[in-house]
């Protein structure tokens, strides 16, 4: 079940006498969206450092990350690691973004 089902259905009875309808019903899926309870916090850093993002969520179906940079999707590179790991018994889903070896401009 996908949440575009999700909505208020009824069914349309036809003969020769007119029309009628059944009374709504509503389909609602339970899917809601990821909660972030760890958000990746600010940081400040010199040249050539290495940087660590943490984020965490917590979701009853599991979850894609994507991480960003002014709002381009990242790829794991030579200096670029994602990671992601997945609690299904807790509903806890983690995703660390590392760069290595920071050039600032």
């Amino acid at each position: 079940m996908l949440v575009a089902d999700e909505g208020d259905y009824r069914c349309r009875y036809m003969n020769d006498g007119g029309r009628t309808f059944s009374d709504y019903v509503s389909l609602a899926t339970g899917i809601s969206p990821p909660d972030i309870t760890s958000h990746p916090e600010d940081v400040l850093i010199e040249n050539g450092s290495n940087v660590t993002f943490h984020c965490v969520s917590f979701s009853y179906e599991p979850v894609d990350f994507t991480w960003s940079q002014n709002d381009e999707v990242l790829s794991e590179n030579l200096t670029i690691i994602i990671n992601e790991t997945s609690n299904v018994t807790t509903n806890i889903y983690t995703s660390t973004l590392m760069i290595l070896d920071v050039q600032l401009p």
